[in-house]
């Protein structure tokens, strides 16, 4: 495996990220407002995705966060953000890179 995110998205608001298993890297996070947030999902929605994490920013500043060796996300990555202005990057690696 690349030690190396390979896949960029940028989602406003909700959105599917991959529909393909994959390792995850790291996710950005730019709220609009204090108290917005996003939810990751290991999956390609809410209702059959399992909720990873969510993120919740106090202050309106960029968040970067690194997940080094990566999260194993099975069913893909989906992101439910709080509203449309609520922006969210994630860099990922498909597992079929890995081979």
């Amino acid at each position: 495996m690349p030690g190396y995110a390979t896949h960029y998205r940028h989602i406003s608001g909700n959105g599917l990220v991959t529909d393909k298993p994959c390792i995850l890297k790291s996710i950005m996070f730019t709220p609009n407002a204090a108290n917005d947030w996003a939810d990751i999902y290991d999956g390609v929605d809410t209702t059959s995705g399992t909720k990873v994490c969510r993120i919740l920013s106090a202050v309106v500043v960029s968040w970067c966060f690194n997940l080094s060796d990566g999260i194993l996300m099975g069913r893909g990555i989906y992101i439910d953000g709080l509203d449309d202005a609520v922006e969210t990057t994630v860099a990922y690696v498909p597992l079929a890179d890995c081979e």
